[in-house]
Protein backbone atom coordinates (compact mmCIF):
# COMPACT_ATOMS: atom_id res chain seq x y z
CA UNK A 1 0.00 0.00 0.00
CA UNK A 2 1.33 3.58 -0.44
CA UNK A 3 1.08 6.28 1.54
CA UNK A 4 -0.35 9.21 1.70
CA UNK A 5 2.58 11.29 0.89
CA UNK A 6 3.40 9.00 -1.77
CA UNK A 7 -0.17 9.20 -3.06
CA UNK A 8 0.44 12.71 -3.59
CA UNK A 9 3.89 13.12 -5.07
CA UNK A 10 2.46 10.95 -7.51
CA UNK A 11 -0.85 13.06 -8.64
CA UNK A 12 0.52 14.50 -11.60
CA UNK A 13 -1.56 15.65 -15.11
CA UNK A 14 -1.11 12.97 -17.74
CA UNK A 15 -0.78 15.36 -20.78
CA UNK A 16 -0.16 13.22 -23.90
CA UNK A 17 -0.98 14.87 -28.06
CA UNK A 18 -2.68 12.36 -30.68
CA UNK A 19 -0.42 10.85 -32.71
CA UNK A 20 -1.03 12.19 -36.07
CA UNK A 21 0.91 10.21 -38.84
CA UNK A 22 3.23 11.94 -40.56
CA UNK A 23 2.13 10.89 -43.75
CA UNK A 24 -1.39 12.70 -42.87
CA UNK A 25 -2.17 16.14 -41.69
CA UNK A 26 -6.01 17.29 -41.01
CA UNK A 27 -6.75 20.91 -40.55
CA UNK A 28 -10.23 21.52 -38.13
CA UNK A 29 -12.08 24.57 -37.25
CA UNK A 30 -10.30 26.04 -34.54
CA UNK A 31 -13.83 25.93 -31.85
CA UNK A 32 -12.09 28.27 -29.36
CA UNK A 33 -11.59 31.10 -32.01
CA UNK A 34 -14.51 33.80 -32.95
CA UNK A 35 -17.58 34.16 -31.76
CA UNK A 36 -19.62 31.18 -32.22
CA UNK A 37 -17.94 27.80 -32.74
CA UNK A 38 -15.08 29.05 -34.54
CA UNK A 39 -16.85 31.49 -36.66
CA UNK A 40 -17.55 34.77 -36.72
CA UNK A 41 -19.26 36.64 -39.42
CA UNK A 42 -20.23 40.28 -40.03
CA UNK A 43 -23.45 41.11 -42.49
CA UNK A 44 -22.55 43.19 -45.59
CA UNK A 45 -22.74 43.39 -49.22
CA UNK A 46 -19.11 43.30 -50.13
CA UNK A 47 -16.00 41.70 -52.05
CA UNK A 48 -12.94 41.12 -50.16
CA UNK A 49 -9.33 40.70 -50.90
CA UNK A 50 -6.77 40.42 -48.62
CA UNK A 51 -6.57 39.89 -44.54
CA UNK A 52 -3.92 41.97 -42.64
CA UNK A 53 -2.37 41.65 -39.35
CA UNK A 54 -1.88 44.55 -37.18
CA UNK A 55 0.92 45.35 -34.51
CA UNK A 56 -2.12 44.67 -31.97
CA UNK A 57 -2.66 41.31 -33.15
CA UNK A 58 -5.82 42.37 -34.60
CA UNK A 59 -7.01 41.13 -38.43
CA UNK A 60 -7.85 43.80 -40.68
CA UNK A 61 -9.69 42.78 -44.37
CA UNK A 62 -9.85 45.32 -47.01
CA UNK A 63 -11.95 45.12 -49.65
CA UNK A 64 -15.09 46.74 -51.54
CA UNK A 65 -19.00 47.27 -50.31
CA UNK A 66 -21.56 48.46 -52.97
CA UNK A 67 -25.34 50.13 -51.56
CA UNK A 68 -27.69 49.36 -53.77
CA UNK A 69 -29.55 52.04 -52.28
CA UNK A 70 -27.05 54.70 -53.22
CA UNK A 71 -25.45 53.04 -56.26
CA UNK A 72 -21.97 53.79 -54.86
CA UNK A 73 -18.72 51.53 -54.28
CA UNK A 74 -17.44 51.94 -50.86
CA UNK A 75 -13.68 51.25 -49.88
CA UNK A 76 -14.04 48.34 -47.10
CA UNK A 77 -12.29 47.68 -43.49
CA UNK A 78 -13.64 45.06 -41.10
CA UNK A 79 -11.69 44.38 -38.24
CA UNK A 80 -11.54 41.69 -35.73
CA UNK A 81 -9.82 41.13 -32.45
CA UNK A 82 -6.53 38.53 -32.03
CA UNK A 83 -9.46 35.97 -30.68
CA UNK A 84 -11.15 36.09 -34.34
CA UNK A 85 -14.20 37.97 -32.62
CA UNK A 86 -15.64 41.09 -34.06
CA UNK A 87 -14.25 44.29 -32.74
CA UNK A 88 -16.83 46.37 -31.80
CA UNK A 89 -14.67 49.34 -31.29
CA UNK A 90 -13.86 49.72 -34.76
CA UNK A 91 -16.78 51.52 -36.91
CA UNK A 92 -20.36 50.53 -37.09
CA UNK A 93 -20.35 46.43 -36.00
CA UNK A 94 -16.25 45.97 -36.94
CA UNK A 95 -16.79 47.45 -40.29
CA UNK A 96 -15.65 51.17 -41.77
CA UNK A 97 -16.39 52.19 -45.14
CA UNK A 98 -14.83 54.81 -46.92
CA UNK A 99 -15.70 56.83 -50.81
CA UNK A 100 -13.61 59.62 -52.10
CA UNK A 101 -16.23 59.81 -54.62
CA UNK A 102 -19.51 58.15 -55.76
CA UNK A 103 -17.49 55.45 -56.52
CA UNK A 104 -14.29 53.92 -55.15
CA UNK A 105 -13.97 50.14 -56.59
CA UNK A 106 -10.88 48.11 -55.35
CA UNK A 107 -8.43 46.47 -57.91
CA UNK A 108 -5.62 46.55 -55.89
CA UNK A 109 -4.22 46.69 -52.10
CA UNK A 110 -1.28 46.01 -49.97
CA UNK A 111 0.17 46.60 -46.40
CA UNK A 112 3.38 48.75 -46.21
CA UNK A 113 5.07 49.81 -42.55
CA UNK A 114 1.85 50.55 -40.96
CA UNK A 115 -0.16 51.73 -43.50
CA UNK A 116 -2.74 50.36 -45.97
CA UNK A 117 -2.56 51.22 -50.04
CA UNK A 118 -5.55 50.97 -52.15
CA UNK A 119 -5.67 51.01 -56.06
CA UNK A 120 -8.54 51.08 -58.68
CA UNK A 121 -11.24 53.08 -60.27
CA UNK A 122 -12.99 56.68 -59.13
CA UNK A 123 -15.76 57.90 -60.33
CA UNK A 124 -18.59 60.48 -59.62
CA UNK A 125 -21.06 58.25 -61.38
CA UNK A 126 -21.46 55.28 -63.19
CA UNK A 127 -20.17 57.06 -66.66
CA UNK A 128 -17.56 55.25 -68.25
CA UNK A 129 -15.98 58.75 -69.63
CA UNK A 130 -15.95 59.77 -65.87
CA UNK A 131 -13.69 56.85 -64.91
CA UNK A 132 -10.08 57.66 -63.36
CA UNK A 133 -7.41 55.88 -61.85
CA UNK A 134 -6.70 56.72 -58.27
CA UNK A 135 -4.25 55.26 -55.72
CA UNK A 136 -4.90 56.16 -51.67
CA UNK A 137 -3.22 55.45 -48.18
CA UNK A 138 -4.84 55.03 -45.23
CA UNK A 139 -4.02 54.60 -41.27
CA UNK A 140 -4.54 51.12 -40.08
CA UNK A 141 -7.47 52.58 -38.26
CA UNK A 142 -9.27 53.06 -41.60
CA UNK A 143 -8.92 57.00 -41.72
CA UNK A 144 -7.23 58.32 -44.83
CA UNK A 145 -3.91 59.14 -44.14
CA UNK A 146 -3.69 63.11 -44.98
CA UNK A 147 0.35 63.41 -45.03
CA UNK A 148 -0.43 62.00 -48.57
CA UNK A 149 -2.13 64.66 -51.18
CA UNK A 150 -3.96 66.23 -48.13
CA UNK A 151 -6.94 63.92 -48.00
CA UNK A 152 -4.97 60.38 -48.28
CA UNK A 153 -5.68 59.51 -52.21
CA UNK A 154 -4.76 60.99 -55.38
CA UNK A 155 -6.42 60.98 -58.84
CA UNK A 156 -4.90 60.22 -62.26
CA UNK A 157 -7.02 63.03 -64.67
CA UNK A 158 -4.34 63.92 -67.56
CA UNK A 159 -2.32 61.98 -70.03
CA UNK A 160 -0.44 62.43 -72.91
CA UNK A 161 -4.15 61.99 -75.06
CA UNK A 162 -7.10 63.28 -73.67
CA UNK A 163 -9.01 60.41 -72.23
CA UNK A 164 -12.27 58.66 -71.60
CA UNK A 165 -11.00 56.46 -68.50
CA UNK A 166 -8.95 55.12 -66.78
CA UNK A 167 -8.00 52.36 -64.25
CA UNK A 168 -4.96 51.40 -61.84
CA UNK A 169 -4.77 47.68 -62.03
CA UNK A 170 -1.88 46.92 -59.29
CA UNK A 171 -0.07 49.00 -56.51
CA UNK A 172 3.14 48.79 -55.33
CA UNK A 173 5.32 50.72 -52.68
CA UNK A 174 8.99 50.92 -51.98
CA UNK A 175 10.94 50.88 -48.75
CA UNK A 176 11.40 54.76 -49.10
CA UNK A 177 7.59 55.07 -49.11
CA UNK A 178 7.48 56.00 -52.81
CA UNK A 179 3.83 54.16 -54.22
CA UNK A 180 3.66 53.09 -57.67
CA UNK A 181 0.80 52.64 -59.41
CA UNK A 182 0.05 50.30 -62.71
CA UNK A 183 -2.98 50.23 -64.82
CA UNK A 184 -4.46 51.65 -68.15
CA UNK A 185 -6.12 54.40 -69.91
CA UNK A 186 -8.64 54.16 -72.89
CA UNK A 187 -8.92 56.80 -75.21
CA UNK A 188 -11.43 59.44 -76.17
CA UNK A 189 -14.92 58.47 -78.30
CA UNK A 190 -13.00 59.74 -81.35
CA UNK A 191 -10.61 56.89 -81.20
CA UNK A 192 -8.23 57.92 -79.13
CA UNK A 193 -5.27 54.97 -78.33
CA UNK A 194 -5.57 52.97 -75.83
CA UNK A 195 -2.45 52.36 -73.34
CA UNK A 196 -0.20 50.76 -70.08
CA UNK A 197 0.22 53.31 -67.90
CA UNK A 198 2.38 53.81 -64.77
CA UNK A 199 3.07 56.31 -62.23
CA UNK A 200 5.52 56.77 -59.52
CA UNK A 201 4.54 59.18 -56.13
CA UNK A 202 6.28 60.46 -53.12
CA UNK A 203 5.17 59.89 -49.85
CA UNK A 204 3.32 62.95 -49.92
CA UNK A 205 1.55 61.75 -52.60
CA UNK A 206 2.78 64.33 -55.45
CA UNK A 207 3.82 62.56 -58.65
CA UNK A 208 7.62 61.64 -58.95
CA UNK A 209 8.61 63.57 -62.43
CA UNK A 210 11.92 60.89 -62.56
CA UNK A 211 9.96 57.88 -63.18
CA UNK A 212 8.65 57.38 -66.93
CA UNK A 213 7.50 60.94 -67.35
CA UNK A 214 5.76 59.94 -70.71
CA UNK A 215 3.55 58.16 -67.97
CA UNK A 216 2.60 55.65 -71.19
CA UNK A 217 3.91 52.41 -72.81
CA UNK A 218 1.89 52.04 -76.16
CA UNK A 219 1.73 48.81 -77.61
CA UNK A 220 1.32 46.74 -74.77
CA UNK A 221 -1.41 43.93 -73.89
CA UNK A 222 -3.27 45.80 -70.80
CA UNK A 223 -4.36 44.38 -68.16
CA UNK A 224 -7.64 43.42 -67.40
CA UNK A 225 -10.34 45.26 -65.10
CA UNK A 226 -10.55 43.12 -61.81
CA UNK A 227 -8.55 42.38 -59.01
CA UNK A 228 -4.82 41.90 -59.41
CA UNK A 229 -2.10 41.21 -56.53
CA UNK A 230 0.24 43.94 -55.97
CA UNK A 231 3.38 44.85 -57.98
CA UNK A 232 6.64 43.11 -57.03
CA UNK A 233 9.49 45.61 -56.21
CA UNK A 234 13.19 44.02 -55.79
CA UNK A 235 16.05 44.98 -53.96
CA UNK A 236 17.13 47.64 -56.85
CA UNK A 237 13.77 48.62 -56.83
CA UNK A 238 12.53 47.19 -60.16
CA UNK A 239 9.03 46.47 -60.60
CA UNK A 240 7.18 43.44 -62.14
CA UNK A 241 3.33 43.31 -62.80
CA UNK A 242 1.98 40.39 -63.57
CA UNK A 243 -1.74 40.08 -65.53
CA UNK A 244 -3.80 38.93 -68.03
CA UNK A 245 -4.48 40.58 -70.72
CA UNK A 246 -8.10 42.49 -71.74
CA UNK A 247 -7.22 41.98 -75.19
CA UNK A 248 -6.29 38.05 -75.82
CA UNK A 249 -5.93 35.20 -73.71
CA UNK A 250 -1.91 35.29 -72.94
CA UNK A 251 -0.49 35.88 -69.33
CA UNK A 252 1.61 39.08 -69.27
CA UNK A 253 4.66 39.50 -67.21
CA UNK A 254 5.99 43.58 -67.71
CA UNK A 255 9.38 44.69 -66.32
CA UNK A 256 10.54 47.96 -64.96
CA UNK A 257 13.59 49.19 -63.51
CA UNK A 258 13.86 51.57 -61.07
CA UNK A 259 13.70 54.43 -63.57
CA UNK A 260 10.19 53.19 -64.79
CA UNK A 261 11.53 51.99 -67.92
CA UNK A 262 11.19 49.01 -69.80
CA UNK A 263 13.76 46.90 -68.56
CA UNK A 264 15.07 45.38 -72.09
CA UNK A 265 16.82 41.92 -70.64
CA UNK A 266 13.53 40.88 -69.46
CA UNK A 267 11.61 39.08 -71.84
CA UNK A 268 11.28 41.06 -74.82
CA UNK A 269 11.86 44.80 -74.36
CA UNK A 270 10.99 44.35 -70.65
CA UNK A 271 7.82 42.53 -71.56
CA UNK A 272 6.96 38.49 -71.61
CA UNK A 273 3.70 37.33 -72.82
CA UNK A 274 3.05 33.52 -72.55
CA UNK A 275 -0.33 31.96 -73.42
CA UNK A 276 -1.52 28.73 -71.41
CA UNK A 277 -4.40 28.45 -72.30
CA UNK A 278 -6.20 25.94 -75.71
CA UNK A 279 -9.20 26.32 -77.58
CA UNK A 280 -9.25 30.18 -76.91
CA UNK A 281 -10.15 29.69 -73.57
CA UNK A 282 -9.62 32.80 -71.29
CA UNK A 283 -7.56 32.92 -68.44
CA UNK A 284 -7.36 35.28 -65.70
CA UNK A 285 -4.94 36.39 -63.26
CA UNK A 286 -6.28 36.05 -58.81
CA UNK A 287 -3.69 36.17 -57.03
CA UNK A 288 0.61 36.13 -57.42
CA UNK A 289 3.51 35.85 -54.86
CA UNK A 290 7.33 35.92 -55.34
CA UNK A 291 9.65 33.24 -54.39
CA UNK A 292 13.20 34.30 -52.38
CA UNK A 293 14.90 33.06 -55.54
CA UNK A 294 13.08 36.14 -57.57
CA UNK A 295 10.83 33.67 -59.30
CA UNK A 296 6.61 34.24 -59.68
CA UNK A 297 4.33 31.60 -58.76
CA UNK A 298 0.89 32.78 -60.21
CA UNK A 299 -2.84 31.47 -59.99
CA UNK A 300 -5.15 31.66 -62.66
CA UNK A 301 -8.79 30.62 -63.24
CA UNK A 302 -9.39 29.05 -67.35
CA UNK A 303 -12.32 28.96 -68.43
CA UNK A 304 -13.57 26.42 -71.67
CA UNK A 305 -16.66 24.44 -70.23
CA UNK A 306 -15.52 24.85 -67.13
CA UNK A 307 -13.47 26.78 -64.54
CA UNK A 308 -10.05 25.30 -63.34
CA UNK A 309 -7.29 26.37 -60.97
CA UNK A 310 -3.80 26.85 -62.36
CA UNK A 311 -0.75 27.39 -60.55
CA UNK A 312 1.28 28.69 -62.65
CA UNK A 313 5.71 28.82 -62.08
CA UNK A 314 7.94 31.73 -63.64
CA UNK A 315 11.61 32.16 -63.96
CA UNK A 316 13.15 35.13 -62.78
CA UNK A 317 13.69 35.99 -66.66
CA UNK A 318 10.05 35.64 -66.86
CA UNK A 319 9.68 32.31 -68.46
CA UNK A 320 7.92 29.57 -67.78
CA UNK A 321 9.60 27.55 -65.19
CA UNK A 322 9.83 23.57 -66.76
CA UNK A 323 10.54 22.34 -63.51
CA UNK A 324 7.48 22.82 -61.97
CA UNK A 325 4.86 19.83 -62.15
CA UNK A 326 6.73 19.20 -66.29
CA UNK A 327 6.05 22.31 -67.81
CA UNK A 328 5.58 25.29 -65.57
CA UNK A 329 2.27 24.84 -64.51
CA UNK A 330 0.14 22.70 -62.38
CA UNK A 331 -3.54 22.11 -63.84
CA UNK A 332 -5.35 21.20 -60.45
CA UNK A 333 -8.14 18.47 -60.80
CA UNK A 334 -11.64 19.00 -60.98
CA UNK A 335 -12.26 18.98 -56.87
CA UNK A 336 -14.29 15.37 -56.42
CA UNK A 337 -17.81 15.91 -56.25
CA UNK A 338 -18.04 19.39 -57.75
CA UNK A 339 -19.70 20.65 -60.85
CA UNK A 340 -16.50 20.95 -62.66
CA UNK A 341 -16.32 24.37 -61.43
CA UNK A 342 -13.13 25.46 -58.82
CA UNK A 343 -12.11 28.93 -58.58
CA UNK A 344 -9.05 30.14 -56.33
CA UNK A 345 -8.48 33.01 -54.40
CA UNK A 346 -5.68 32.13 -52.11
CA UNK A 347 -1.69 31.53 -53.03
CA UNK A 348 0.78 30.87 -50.17
CA UNK A 349 4.35 29.50 -49.96
CA UNK A 350 5.28 28.11 -46.78
CA UNK A 351 8.09 27.64 -44.49
CA UNK A 352 8.44 23.89 -46.09
CA UNK A 353 8.02 25.50 -49.65
CA UNK A 354 4.86 24.04 -50.23
CA UNK A 355 2.33 25.60 -52.42
CA UNK A 356 -1.28 25.82 -51.06
CA UNK A 357 -4.20 27.34 -53.43
CA UNK A 358 -7.35 27.63 -51.64
CA UNK A 359 -10.66 29.26 -52.92
CA UNK A 360 -14.01 27.20 -53.31
CA UNK A 361 -15.30 24.77 -55.52
CA UNK A 362 -19.42 24.30 -56.58
CA UNK A 363 -20.43 21.18 -55.28
CA UNK A 364 -24.24 19.83 -55.53
CA UNK A 365 -27.32 22.39 -56.31
CA UNK A 366 -24.33 25.15 -57.68
CA UNK A 367 -23.58 25.61 -53.28
CA UNK A 368 -20.12 26.40 -52.84
CA UNK A 369 -17.83 25.37 -50.72
CA UNK A 370 -14.26 26.38 -49.16
CA UNK A 371 -11.24 24.07 -50.67
CA UNK A 372 -7.32 23.84 -50.45
CA UNK A 373 -4.93 22.67 -52.32
CA UNK A 374 -1.71 21.63 -51.38
CA UNK A 375 1.95 20.90 -53.84
CA UNK A 376 5.45 20.34 -53.11
CA UNK A 377 8.03 22.43 -54.62
CA UNK A 378 8.35 20.18 -57.83
CA UNK A 379 4.37 20.87 -58.52
CA UNK A 380 3.15 17.82 -57.55
CA UNK A 381 -0.09 16.70 -55.07
CA UNK A 382 1.13 17.06 -51.00
CA UNK A 383 -0.09 13.95 -50.12
CA UNK A 384 0.96 14.55 -46.44
CA UNK A 385 -2.38 16.50 -46.73
CA UNK A 386 -5.43 14.59 -45.97
CA UNK A 387 -3.41 11.49 -48.10
CA UNK A 388 -4.77 13.46 -51.48
CA UNK A 389 -3.02 16.91 -51.46
CA UNK A 390 -6.53 18.57 -51.09
CA UNK A 391 -9.56 19.14 -48.58
CA UNK A 392 -13.26 20.26 -48.65
CA UNK A 393 -14.63 22.35 -45.33
CA UNK A 394 -18.87 22.47 -44.70
CA UNK A 395 -18.91 24.07 -41.62
CA UNK A 396 -19.99 27.08 -43.08
CA UNK A 397 -22.52 26.67 -45.55
CA UNK A 398 -22.17 28.50 -49.29
CA UNK A 399 -18.41 29.16 -48.10
CA UNK A 400 -16.01 30.95 -50.56
CA UNK A 401 -12.38 30.70 -49.05
CA UNK A 402 -11.54 34.84 -50.56
CA UNK A 403 -7.91 35.59 -48.32
CA UNK A 404 -5.68 34.10 -45.92
CA UNK A 405 -3.25 34.93 -42.93
CA UNK A 406 -1.11 32.07 -42.59
CA UNK A 407 0.21 32.67 -38.60
CA UNK A 408 2.11 29.42 -39.07
CA UNK A 409 2.22 26.23 -41.70
CA UNK A 410 -0.17 24.78 -38.98
CA UNK A 411 -3.02 27.56 -38.22
CA UNK A 412 -4.48 29.82 -40.96
CA UNK A 413 -6.97 32.23 -40.60
CA UNK A 414 -9.16 32.86 -43.21
CA UNK A 415 -11.72 35.40 -44.51
CA UNK A 416 -14.72 33.80 -45.92
CA UNK A 417 -17.69 34.98 -47.93
CA UNK A 418 -20.96 32.95 -47.27
CA UNK A 419 -24.90 34.15 -47.60
CA UNK A 420 -23.88 37.71 -47.86
CA UNK A 421 -21.92 37.69 -44.64
CA UNK A 422 -17.82 38.46 -44.03
CA UNK A 423 -16.85 35.67 -41.47
CA UNK A 424 -13.37 35.06 -39.93
CA UNK A 425 -12.45 31.45 -38.92
CA UNK A 426 -9.02 29.54 -38.40
CA UNK A 427 -7.84 26.19 -39.27
CA UNK A 428 -5.69 24.65 -37.29
CA UNK A 429 -3.72 20.98 -37.08
CA UNK A 430 -5.57 18.73 -34.67
CA UNK A 431 -2.58 18.45 -32.82
CA UNK A 432 -3.94 19.27 -29.01
CA UNK A 433 -7.57 20.28 -30.13
CA UNK A 434 -8.58 17.64 -27.91
CA UNK A 435 -7.05 16.11 -24.31
CA UNK A 436 -8.01 14.03 -21.57
CA UNK A 437 -6.50 14.65 -18.79
CA UNK A 438 -6.39 11.78 -14.79
CA UNK A 439 -6.36 14.09 -11.83
CA UNK A 440 -5.23 11.19 -9.63
CA UNK A 441 -3.43 7.89 -10.34
CA UNK A 442 -3.06 5.59 -13.35
CA UNK A 443 -2.44 2.73 -10.92
CA UNK A 444 -5.61 2.17 -8.24
CA UNK A 445 -6.48 -0.05 -5.88
CA UNK A 446 -9.82 -1.84 -6.61
CA UNK A 447 -11.73 0.19 -4.17
CA UNK A 448 -10.27 3.08 -5.69
CA UNK A 449 -11.17 5.12 -8.92
CA UNK A 450 -9.39 8.00 -11.43
CA UNK A 451 -10.63 10.95 -12.00
CA UNK A 452 -10.65 11.59 -15.87
CA UNK A 453 -11.55 14.73 -17.59
CA UNK A 454 -11.46 16.82 -21.09
CA UNK A 455 -9.17 19.67 -20.89
CA UNK A 456 -10.73 22.97 -21.66
CA UNK A 457 -14.04 21.14 -23.11
CA UNK A 458 -16.25 22.86 -25.94
CA UNK A 459 -20.03 22.95 -25.87
CA UNK A 460 -19.41 23.02 -29.94
CA UNK A 461 -18.51 19.05 -29.67
CA UNK A 462 -20.41 16.43 -28.91
CA UNK A 463 -17.77 14.03 -26.62
CA UNK A 464 -18.11 10.25 -26.27
CA UNK A 465 -16.07 8.52 -23.69
CA UNK A 466 -14.35 4.91 -24.62
CA UNK A 467 -13.25 2.05 -22.56
CA UNK A 468 -10.72 -0.03 -24.78
CA UNK A 469 -12.36 1.51 -28.63
CA UNK A 470 -15.64 0.46 -26.63
CA UNK A 471 -18.18 3.63 -25.78
CA UNK A 472 -18.98 3.88 -22.13
CA UNK A 473 -22.61 3.62 -21.82
CA UNK A 474 -22.89 7.01 -19.12
CA UNK A 475 -24.31 10.46 -19.85
CA UNK A 476 -22.52 12.30 -21.65
CA UNK A 477 -20.09 14.08 -19.43
CA UNK A 478 -16.60 16.40 -19.77
CA UNK A 479 -15.51 13.79 -16.77
CA UNK A 480 -15.50 10.27 -15.81
CA UNK A 481 -14.82 8.05 -12.96
CA UNK A 482 -13.08 5.46 -14.20
CA UNK A 483 -12.44 2.27 -11.87
CA UNK A 484 -11.48 -0.57 -13.89
CA UNK A 485 -8.51 -1.28 -15.95
CA UNK A 486 -8.37 -0.40 -19.59
CA UNK A 487 -7.49 2.42 -22.22
CA UNK A 488 -9.58 5.25 -21.79
CA UNK A 489 -10.54 7.76 -24.75
CA UNK A 490 -12.93 10.43 -25.72
CA UNK A 491 -14.62 10.96 -29.50
CA UNK A 492 -15.10 14.81 -30.42
CA UNK A 493 -17.79 15.13 -33.12
CA UNK A 494 -18.90 18.38 -34.78
CA UNK A 495 -20.93 16.79 -37.87
CA UNK A 496 -18.14 17.24 -39.97
CA UNK A 497 -14.83 16.16 -38.28
CA UNK A 498 -14.63 13.24 -35.82
CA UNK A 499 -11.43 13.94 -33.52
CA UNK A 500 -9.94 10.91 -30.89
CA UNK A 501 -7.85 12.02 -27.47
CA UNK A 502 -4.71 10.90 -26.73
CA UNK A 503 -4.86 7.16 -24.66
CA UNK A 504 -4.74 7.53 -21.01
CA UNK A 505 -4.31 3.57 -19.52
CA UNK A 506 -5.25 2.93 -16.00
CA UNK A 507 -4.71 -0.15 -14.23
CA UNK A 508 -6.43 -1.57 -11.08
CA UNK A 509 -4.06 -3.62 -8.68
CA UNK A 510 -4.72 -5.70 -5.28
CA UNK A 511 -4.00 -3.43 -2.33
CA UNK A 512 -3.61 -5.51 1.05
CA UNK A 513 -5.23 -4.25 3.71
CA UNK A 514 -7.20 -1.67 2.33
CA UNK A 515 -10.19 -3.75 0.40
CA UNK A 516 -12.50 -5.26 3.08
CA UNK A 517 -15.65 -3.69 3.35
CA UNK A 518 -15.26 -3.69 6.96
CA UNK A 519 -12.32 -1.74 6.70
CA UNK A 520 -13.73 1.30 3.71
CA UNK A 521 -13.71 4.69 4.79
CA UNK A 522 -17.47 5.76 3.23
CA UNK A 523 -18.04 9.28 3.95
CA UNK A 524 -20.38 11.32 1.61
CA UNK A 525 -20.09 15.41 0.29
CA UNK A 526 -22.60 17.39 0.86
CA UNK A 527 -23.71 19.19 -1.85
CA UNK A 528 -21.71 18.23 -4.87
CA UNK A 529 -21.31 20.46 -6.74
CA UNK A 530 -21.56 23.26 -4.11
CA UNK A 531 -21.69 27.03 -3.80
CA UNK A 532 -19.45 28.17 -0.72
CA UNK A 533 -19.98 25.57 2.13
CA UNK A 534 -19.72 21.64 1.95
CA UNK A 535 -21.23 18.95 4.27
CA UNK A 536 -18.74 15.45 5.02
CA UNK A 537 -21.18 12.83 6.26
CA UNK A 538 -20.58 10.37 8.44
CA UNK A 539 -17.23 12.11 10.10
CA UNK A 540 -16.40 11.65 13.16
CA UNK A 541 -14.06 14.52 14.07
CA UNK A 542 -10.46 13.06 14.03
CA UNK A 543 -10.37 13.02 9.71
CA UNK A 544 -8.04 15.38 8.51
CA UNK A 545 -8.66 16.41 4.78
CA UNK A 546 -6.60 17.62 1.98
CA UNK A 547 -8.18 19.68 -0.94
CA UNK A 548 -6.69 19.16 -4.42
CA UNK A 549 -6.24 21.25 -7.47
CA UNK A 550 -6.08 19.83 -10.99
CA UNK A 551 -2.40 20.17 -11.14
CA UNK A 552 -1.94 18.03 -8.11
CA UNK A 553 -1.39 21.13 -5.49
CA UNK A 554 -2.78 21.23 -1.74
CA UNK A 555 -4.53 24.03 -1.82
CA UNK A 556 -6.26 23.91 1.88
CA UNK A 557 -5.83 21.04 4.93
CA UNK A 558 -6.59 20.43 8.48
CA UNK A 559 -8.53 18.42 10.97
CA UNK A 560 -12.52 18.00 12.04
CA UNK A 561 -14.05 18.20 8.37
CA UNK A 562 -17.51 17.82 9.50
CA UNK A 563 -18.26 21.24 7.42
CA UNK A 564 -15.57 23.17 5.58
CA UNK A 565 -15.74 26.64 3.79
CA UNK A 566 -14.14 26.71 0.18
CA UNK A 567 -16.06 29.85 -0.87
CA UNK A 568 -12.65 31.72 -1.63
CA UNK A 569 -11.51 29.03 -4.63
CA UNK A 570 -12.49 29.54 -8.14
CA UNK A 571 -14.90 27.42 -10.12
CA UNK A 572 -14.33 23.77 -11.16
CA UNK A 573 -13.10 20.43 -10.47
CA UNK A 574 -11.38 19.69 -7.07
CA UNK A 575 -10.56 16.37 -5.27
CA UNK A 576 -10.82 15.87 -1.67
CA UNK A 577 -8.78 13.47 0.21
CA UNK A 578 -10.02 12.47 3.90
CA UNK A 579 -7.52 10.77 5.89
CA UNK A 580 -8.74 8.56 9.31
CA UNK A 581 -5.20 6.48 10.31
CA UNK A 582 -4.06 4.49 7.31
CA UNK A 583 -6.90 4.03 5.52
CA UNK A 584 -8.34 7.32 2.73
CA UNK A 585 -11.04 8.31 0.60
CA UNK A 586 -11.01 10.55 -2.74
CA UNK A 587 -13.99 12.21 -4.26
CA UNK A 588 -14.43 14.33 -7.02
CA UNK A 589 -15.99 17.43 -6.00
CA UNK A 590 -17.04 20.43 -8.35
CA UNK A 591 -17.27 24.09 -7.70
CA UNK A 592 -20.31 26.03 -9.39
Amino acid sequence: MKSTSTFLVLLFWIFASLNIAKSQQHYVVDKSFGETCGISSIPTNAKTFEIFKTPEGKYLVVGEYYSNAENAFYILFTRFNENGKIDSSFGNNGTITKAFDQRNTVLSCLQKNNKIYVAGIEAPGSAYSTFRAYVAKFNLDGTPDSTFNGIGRVVELTSTNPISSSYYSHVAVQDDGKVIAFGSETGNINGGATNVIARRYLPNGTIDNTFHPSITYPGINQPGGFYCSPGIISADNSIRFIYSGSVNNKLTIIKLNANGELDNSFGMNGINEINLTTNNDASTILRNISDADGSIYAQTSATSDDYDIRVVKFKLNGDLDSSFSNDGFQDLIDYPGTNLYETGFVLHKDSQNRIWSMGAGSFAFTEPKGIIYRLNENGEYDTTLEGTGYRAFTQIVSTTFKCAYFESDNEIVINTISNGQISLIKLKLIDEIITIQNSGLDTICSNDAAFLSIENPSACYNYRWKKNGTEVEQPIDFTLTASGTGVYTVVAEDGVDTLESNAISITVVICAGLNKVNDAINYAVSPNPFANTIKILNAKGTESYQLINGIGEIIFSGKNISEQDFSTIAEGIYFLQISDGNKRQVSKIVKM
